[in-house]
């Protein structure tokens, strides 16, 4: 694998994951007429989203452990 953070599951268990996510994630999409160097950074730092971990300040210690089981499961397919 060269990038450990994307993973690959079953088909089964990647339908579940589609259907949870379609049930419990809402996506929001904001646009600039020109991009500011380093307000992604700015912003993940305001408003520290979960599942945004790099430049976070407050990281959702939880997550990283989760992410760890889903690399472990996607490894056994």
């Amino acid at each position: 694998m060269r990038n450990k953070n994307n993973y690959r599951f079953c088909k089964v268990d990647t339908l579940s994951i589609r259907e949870w996510i379609d049930k419990n994630i809402a996506v929001s999409i904001q646009t600039a007429s020109r991009v500011e160097n380093g307000i992604e950074k700015s912003l993940i730092k305001k408003y520290t989203p979960i599942l945004n971990w790099t430049h976070n300040p407050n990281k959702f210690e939880p997550l990283k452990l989760l992410r760890k089981e889903c690399r472990m499961i996607a490894l056994k397919n």
